[in-house]
């Protein structure tokens, strides 16, 4: 079902009275467009799931979207201190020693590599983000279904018929599947949001 942005936020707390939404995470394309009005948007869907109940969101890295999101979520926490900021982290696993801990968590409440993760190779941030995903009642993305990644320069690989997995498209669909509550920001050409409501829905 496709709803005007306006409209989308208020869709999804409607019917999702009775749905737990205390866990949210955020997983976009390493580049974004339109920032500010991105922003607006994303600040506006924030903070009409901390009204409806979100008090975590976790984040990953490397992309715009992210540090974006992370800006977002600071600002609202000086009016909001009860929310936490948790980093999945695809690398150094186990836990965190008291001496990594301030480097760790600077900008964050807990800083976690999930288990299998850091082993998974060239598929950790992929592995990554399900586990953002698992972990989440609600997922915020910013998926272009149009995208295509960059092949790689000089990769050991031979060539093959098409251009390498968006991690983000992987982690859509993903979260398709687990039947997530599901918010897109991204809609470049008609500046509106899809809303993908999956709750009990069969794939």
């Amino acid at each position: 079902m496709d709803f005007y942005w306006q409209d989308s936020i208020s869709w999804l707390i409607d019917c999702g009275k009775g749905i737990k939404m205390q866990i949210c995470c955020f997983i976009g394309h390493r580049k974004i467009q339109d920032e500010a009005e991105l922003r607006e948007r994303l600040h506006k869907t924030v903070v009409s799931l901390i009204e409806a109940g979100a008090r975590e969101f976790i984040f990953g890295d490397h992309s715009q979207f992210d540090d974006l999101c992370h800006d977002v979520v600071t600002e609202l926490k000086t009016e909001h201190p009860g929310i936490r900021r948790i980093k999945y982290r695809s690398n150094y696993p186990g836990e965190l020693s008291e001496y990594e801990k301030p480097f760790f968590l600077e900008g964050y409440e807990e800083n976690i590599c999930p288990a299998g993760v850091a082993g998974a190779g060239r598929i950790s941030y992929v592995k990554r983000n399900q586990a953002m995903v698992v972990a989440s009642d609600v997922c915020i993305f910013y998926y272009d279904e149009g995208y295509q990644p960059s092949r790689r320069k000089a990769s050991k690989w031979p060539p093959a018929g098409d251009r390498p997995n968006s991690g983000t498209r992987l982690a859509f669909e993903f979260a398709v599947r687990k039947h997530k509550e599901i918010i897109n920001l991204y809609d470049a050409a008609a500046q509106k949001q899809k809303l993908y409501h999956q709750f009990g829905k069969k794939y």
